[in-house]
């Protein structure tokens, strides 16, 4: 079996979000862990959003959004439990990873994974699931087209119980159903006869209306709330007093059609149900000439460091699993920034790629990596490197120059290429490192397990290391799924006599497990964390 049928069968999937685009790019079976033919509507966090089940009370997003913790370059690990719901069925889900900052210190990307849980499944009325929610775009539909028509002005609100999730986790689904059903009755008592109120989802409803104008939304949503919920609640558990949450969209001109209507008023609900508000009316995004300057900003402050010669490499030891000795080093890079403060890579290696530019940084960071061999006779140092750059000669001229006719620097220099990478142009991918092998280099494959990569593939590769996607790693205590996936993968490096690296190792007890199942090298802040140069320990213990 492949890592991908074995990462399917535990309803796994990893993902890789960039938080300041937006932009999220799942694992190749992501489609059928998920059950869904579209993954384009997965492909920001926005879109994301739209599949969250409005009683979920902490998200992925909420998580990392509310982190205190800093990330000193080695990112900070996070972990939120929430509820999606899919076509005909919510389900439970398990969401982990870590979070890395950009250069203002904020979370700009996270790499995880989301697992289905095999608890907490949840049957989806038909007639409050997709037809509900399809007579509902229909309705939106002819606001829409009445409002262009006649110019009558339309307002939609979606809303949704706030204590929803905590009384159906304590008292069952029945009871949670019987407060939003006696809610919506009160509701359509007050409501206006040419008004439609129709519930879609388990707690999701919307109100379709005459719009009101926008100092006045909040005196209305509060109304109707009053209306529904002034009063406590009845279900056969007991009384309960709770209160509920509204997104609005005013404009449904301003639109481009019945869905994006509804997207934005999800959107809102969220963030209104995150705050604790009545009413958060949607705001049309206007940041996105504002990050593009973002961007530029971020670009010239790299290239200015470049020339400036503040971008470093920070070394992470990884080190032998049986004896804990030092094996290698992995150079990641680091910015230096004006006022002394050290940068991770997430602020810049996205953009870069974006940008067509990671070229410059990777030619740095070898520059360093040989610098430092030259220089360190034990030393043995690995560099990730881009495919854009691996695939273009000049990086690869300079490399070859670098090594000529040094064996024993070549000897100690392995070049890394993601797994996700190297999947997109195998053939290429094969003549690449069948060039560094042929300058006496060794190779390997990095964020190992997304399910990319078959059995025939690794053998077509020849590569000397796997490297364990840490996303994987991270939980090997908690969950006894990732570490049957751990141990699957480090058996299939084994019988194909690979040598292995679990990334992201975090404690003793996580190395442990590790070492007795057979893994090669272990990686991490829980085994040693990154720095900048080299304390006198460490040159020690590789002399």
């Amino acid at each position: 079996m492949n890592p991908g049928d074995v990462l399917t069968a535990l309803s796994s999937t990893i993902y890789e979000w960039d938080i300041v685009n937006d932009r999220i790019r799942w694992g190749d079976n992501a489609a059928a862990v998920l059950g869904l033919a579209d993954m384009g509507r997965l492909a920001s966090g926005q879109g994301w959003r739209k599949f969250v089940s409005a009683r979920s009370i902490a998200t992925r997003e909420d998580v990392v959004a509310a982190a205190t913790e800093a990330d000193l370059g080695a990112g900070v690990p996070f972990q939120a439990h929430y509820e999606i719901t899919l076509p005909h069925r919510a389900v439970a889900v398990e969401d982990h990873g870590r979070w890395f900052a950009g250069l203002d210190g904020r979370p700009a990307l996270a790499h995880g994974m989301i697992r289905i849980a095999s608890h907490g499944v949840v049957s989806v009325p038909h007639d409050i699931g997709a037809s509900a929610r399809a007579d509902l775009l229909h309705r939106i539909d002819l606001a829409m087209t009445a409002s262009r028509r006649d110019g009558r002005p339309f307002m939609l609100l979606t809303g949704a119980l706030r204590d929803y999730a905590s009384v159906e986790a304590r008292h069952g689904s029945e009871s949670a159903n019987a407060l939003v059903t006696a809610a919506l009755g009160r509701l359509q008592r007050v409501i206006r006869h040419a008004d439609s109120l129709i519930r879609y989802g388990s707690n999701s409803f919307a109100l379709l209306m005459g719009r009101c104008p926008r100092g006045e939304l909040e005196n209305a949503a509060a109304r109707l709330s009053a209306a529904a919920c002034g009063a406590p609640l009845e279900s056969d558990a007991g009384r309960f007093q709770t209160d509920m949450s509204w997104g609005a969209v005013i404009d449904l001109d301003a639109a481009s059609g019945p869905r994006e209507v509804l997207r934005r008023a999800e959107d809102a609900m969220q963030q209104a149900i995150v705050r604790a508000a009545a009413v958060v009316p949607h705001a049309p995004d206007r940041g996105k000439d504002a990050r593009r300057r973002s961007e530029q900003t971020v670009a010239e402050q790299v290239v200015q460091a470049l020339n400036d010669r503040r971008i470093l490499i920070a070394r992470q030891p990884v080190v032998d699993a049986a004896t804990r000795a030092v094996r290698f080093e992995e150079a990641l890079v680091r910015m230096r920034g004006e006022t002394g403060e050290i940068i991770g890579a997430a602020a810049m290696i996205p953009l870069f790629e974006k940008l067509g530019r990671i070229e410059l940084i990777d030619h740095r960071v070898l520059e360093l990596a040989i610098e430092a061999l030259a220089a360190e006779p034990h030393a043995t140092l690995s560099v990730n490197v881009s495919a854009t750059t691996l695939m273009r000669d000049h990086w690869l001229g300079a490399l070859s120059g670098a090594v000529l006719g040094r064996a024993d620097l070549a000897d100690r220099l392995i070049v890394e290429m993601t797994e996700s990478q190297a999947i997109l142009d195998l053939p290429g991918t094969r003549r690449i490192f069948s060039k560094l092998k042929a300058m006496g280099l060794r190779t390997a494959l990095d964020d190992f397990g997304a399910g990319y990569t078959s059995f025939k593939h690794l053998r077509g590769l020849d590569i000397d290391i796997l490297k364990i996607d840490g996303a994987f790693v991270q939980n090997i205590g908690a969950s006894a799924d990732d570490s049957f996936f751990v141990r699957t993968l480090i058996d299939l490096a084994r019988h194909l006599e690979i040598e292995i690296v679990a990334e992201w190792v975090a404690d003793e007890d996580a190395a442990r497990k590790l070492t007795g199942w057979g893994a090669t090298y272990l990686q991490g802040d829980g085994v040693a964390p990154a720095a900048i140069g080299r304390p006198p320990a460490r040159l020690a213990q590789l002399a």
